[in-house]
């Protein structure tokens, strides 16, 4: 589960990358704080959350793998078990528990990531203007 939530990564890095070409066509004026690289920060871990959210809530289920009466018996034997369980005994909603904190712990600290990576690159690596002139 760990290494198909690896790609949430590369999703984030994708949907910023494509809300930026977003936010540049619906034509919002910028400020001097280019707010826009923490908008679409924000924007691409909210929807990367909420894709990728039920794998996160199947791999907690299967570390935790709470044990019935005794210990030789696990309650998810994989996955598909998992998610079975989750899906009859919780519904889908079983899938989204805790995706409010995780959502106002993420949202934040992506825009933050990704305001000062576009600060740190203008800074360090100027200006698309400025290498190609």
């Amino acid at each position: 589960m760990s290494l198909v939530l690896s790609f949430s990564g590369v999703l984030q890095m994708y949907l910023y990358e494509g809300s930026k070409i977003l936010y540049e066509s619906v034509k919002i004026p910028e400020s001097k704080f280019s707010e826009k690289h923490f908008i679409c920060g924000s924007m691409s871990k909210f929807v990367a959350i909420l894709i990728t959210y039920p794998l996160t809530t199947i791999r907690t289920r299967i570390q935790q793998n709470q044990y019935f009466n005794n210990r030789s018996k696990a309650k998810y034997s994989n996955a598909l078990d998992a998610s079975y369980r989750l899906v009859r005994d919780e519904g889908i909603s079983g899938f989204y528990k805790g995706l409010i904190p995780n959502l106002m712990k993420g949202i934040p600290q992506r825009g933050i990531y990704f305001y000062f990576y576009e600060l740190f690159k203008h800074i360090f690596l100027g200006s698309p203007k400025e290498t190609t002139s």
